[in-house]
């Protein structure tokens, strides 16, 4: 059974599950069964591979939000420390905002992006370090989980996966 199928099963019982860093919940609690269970712990690396990381959309929706508000550094901060405290409320608090907002430009993620230059070279102890800068002359938003950075397209960029000039 691959992870989609995992995944059908599992919704067909009442389940929804989320991926939260390197962690699966499943909601609500009491539809979790022992055979749902299982099957979560059977195929966990396969979820965590398939299932997109909310706790990295939810950061990605509060600077749009904050961007689209023009939020100050303070505000910023202050709600992504609201957001963060209860992930699966800031969610969808902040889903909904959004929803509210029509001209808020769709998300892109800067590494699928031809613009963006990533170089690396060999650090201390065998570690790499990494650069990354846009051609086209744009300061990507960064967003942080636990394990990785991620840079997103900034609203006021228009050249997103078009050919440099």
């Amino acid at each position: 059974m691959n992870a989609t199928q995992v995944l059908t099963k599992i919704e067909a019982l009442g389940v929804t599950v989320n991926r939260h860093g390197s962690a699966l919940t499943a909601t609500p609690k009491t539809a979790v069964t022992p055979e749902v269970l299982g099957l979560l712990k059977q195929h966990k690396q396969a979820l965590l591979t398939t299932l997109p990381d909310r706790l990295v959309e939810l950061r990605t929706m509060v600077n749009r939000y904050a961007d689209h508000q023009g939020f100050s550094d303070q505000d910023r901060a202050e709600a992504m420390q609201t957001a963060l405290k209860s992930p699966g409320e800031g969610f969808a608090l902040f889903r909904r905002l959004l929803d509210e907002i029509k001209d808020v430009p769709p998300v892109d993620e800067c590494g699928a992006c031809q613009h963006i230059d990533m170089r690396h070279e060999a650090g201390l102890n065998g570690r790499r370090r990494f650069w990354w800068a846009c051609t086209a002359g744009h300061k990507p938003l960064v967003l942080w989980t636990a394990s990785e950075r991620v840079l997103t397209r900034p609203n006021d960029c228009m050249d997103y996966g078009r050919p440099a000039t």
